[in-house]
This record gives structure tokens, sequence and C-alpha cells, in this order.
């Protein structure tokens, strides 16, 4: 049965993830495994931890008991299992794939608000840099509806492209969606279509391509959210180029702030 692990810190954002997920797992007839991960902080100088150490693991023991408690009300016909690490929660995500199995996915909120411009150096950046399994982010108060389209952003580049693809190929068969690939070319490009490789890839998928001369990324895609209504807009982060770019500070403000829609990242890798 496929799995779809949720990272929650307990709050209101991380609570409406995990409703989403829940609502996807009935879908998919998966279960869930809640993973939340915490920190003692470091006392520098004359500055002192106030509350003993071990009562930051009773913290958030009483904190998953709360969690288990109304998800499991709301939703009995789910298989819970519940997780508590110590360190940051990449670290603990891999930890828990390492002890027990690999994720359908990994589901986490995303508290971008134009009042918390600091996205960038947020942990939810670094999950969609660092993890090599596919990440889900909700924005805050999004509630779950049945996912019919899903749009992905490609730079049309093979290289380290092939897992991220075959993923996609396969989310896409999982969820019953209908695939839309979208890749913006500039001036420099001696080829806009998509790349063989990827469309060979892709081709279990049955997707719709869609090309446009790149003006400004943001509104590009938005402007792609829109036109096809879609659900979910997937991107494949990068640690060069394509990335880097679309990921730039004020890209990622202006891009996060008006999705209003699930953000799934996929991952480069060295195949």
């Amino acid at each position: 049965m496929p799995v779809i692990l949720v990272a929650t810190d307990y709050s209101k954002v991380a609570d409406n993830a995990l409703q989403y997920a829940c609502e996807l797992a009935l879908t998919q007839n998966a279960d869930i495994a809640i993973v939340h991960t915490y920190v003692v902080p470091i006392a520098l100088g004359d500055l002192s931890i106030t509350m003993p150490v071990n009562d930051f693991r009773l913290e958030a023991e009483a904190g998953m008991k709360r969690t288990l408690a109304w998800t499991r009300e709301m939703y009995p016909q789910i298989n819970f299992t519940s997780t508590i690490l110590y360190g940051d929660i990449v670290d603990g995500i891999n930890q828990f794939t390492e002890q027990y199995e690999t994720p359908m996915m990994v589901v986490t909120g995303n508290s971008y608000t134009p009042e918390k411009p600091a996205w960038m150096d947020s942990t939810l950046l670094e999950a969609f840099r660092e993890l090599q399994y596919p990440v889900l982010a909700i924005p805050a108060e999004t509630a779950y509806a049945q996912v019919r389209k899903i749009g992905f952003v490609y730079d049309n580049k093979p290289e380290g492209s092939k897992t991220a693809l075959l993923q996609l190929t396969a989310i896409a068969a999982q969820i019953g969606a209908e695939l839309h690939v979208y890749h913006a070319y500039t001036d420099a490009d001696k080829d806009a279509t998509i790349n063989e490789e990827a469309t060979t890839l892709l081709a279990p998928a049955n997707p719709l391509y869609h090309y446009s001369q790149v003006t400004d990324i943001n509104d590009d895609i938005l402007t792609f959210i829109g036109k096809y209504q879609l659900d979910w807009l997937i991107l494949m982060p990068r640690k060069h180029s394509f990335f880097e770019s679309l990921f730039h500070k004020s890209h990622t403000r202006a891009l996060v702030n008006n999705a209003f829609i699930p953000v799934l990242a996929l991952h480069e890798t060295d195949d």
C-alpha cells in the first residue's frame, strides 16, 4: 500500500496540509505517516535554555498525540503511523525513509505570506532542494479538491531529468490527472520543442505540450496555471541555471504568493 509522508510542526498551516494529504490518501487507498522533528536551542554566551531538554521531547509527543486524535477521528478509514525524530525536517525525513519505507510523496505546508516573505530561507525551500522524493507544498487554507489537471514547467534539459520525468509519469497515472507540459523558450533556444528523451519518458502519460516565448517567468507560469485551470503546479528544482533563476527571491515571492495551488517539486539526479 502506498504511503504519503506528512511533515508537521503542529501549526495551523501544517494541520491544513495534513488534512489535504488525508483527503488525497483516501483517493489513493494510501496510508499516512506523520513525521515531526524537533531541535534543542544551543546556549550562547549568557543565554541559557529555559526548558529542560527532555521537555522538548515531551512537548513534541503531546503535539503528536493531539494530531493523531483529530486525524483518526476525522479519517477512521486511514491507517496512521507517527514518528518523532531529533534534528531538522530534511534529515528527519531521510532518516525515516532509511528505517521504514519510501513514500509516494512528502506533503508539507507552505506558510508563505506577503507579511512573511523570507520563504527563500525556509525549511520548505530546503526540502524542495534536498529531498529526493516528490514534495507537495500546500498553501495555507487550501482545501483538497479532485486533482484533474497537473502542469509541469520544464526547462527542456534532459541531463538529470530521467528520474523526475519517470516520477511525473507515475504520479499522473496514480492520481488519474491530465498532464500539461509547459516550456518557455528564449531567443537563444535553437529548438523550442521538448527533447526526444523527455517526450519518450512522458509518453505513457499522454501529455499535452505548450510553448511560449518567455517574457516574465512569473506571469508566464501564472498564465499557464489559469489558462488550463491546473490543480497542481509541478517544478523540477535544479541547483543551477533554470532553478536558480526561477527561484530568485523576487520570482519566488511573486510565484508562491499568487499561484494559489499546491506546488509539487521533483528533483534533479545524476542519472
